[in-house]
């Protein structure tokens, strides 16, 4: 094995700020891809999830109740124009 006498590497400002520079990008770029398209901002809801929990089951209970008496009624056209327009309802 044969030893060079090399003299020792030494880092230079521009390849200090150019790896500077890759970190900021990198950053930059990961921040915008977190950031929704067009900047906007989208908040769920500002209710607790408990809170949300709760209200779903009382939805829910009522549905139940209706349809185990007999008065839940589905809107057969308003289900056909949604499943026609591709639109959940949501």
């Amino acid at each position: 094995m044969k030893i060079q006498n090399q003299p020792p590497q030494t880092t230079t400002t521009q390849q200090v700020d150019k790896g500077r520079q890759t970190k900021e990008a990198r950053a930059s770029r990961k921040k915008a891809a977190e950031m929704p398209a067009g900047g906007d901002n989208v908040q769920l809801s500002s209710l607790p999830e408990t809170q949300l929990e709760a209200e779903q089951a009382q939805r829910v209970q009522a549905i139940k109740e209706q349809v185990k008496s007999g008065k839940y009624r589905v809107d057969a056209r308003a289900v056909a124009e949604k499943l026609v327009s591709g639109k959940s309802g949501r």
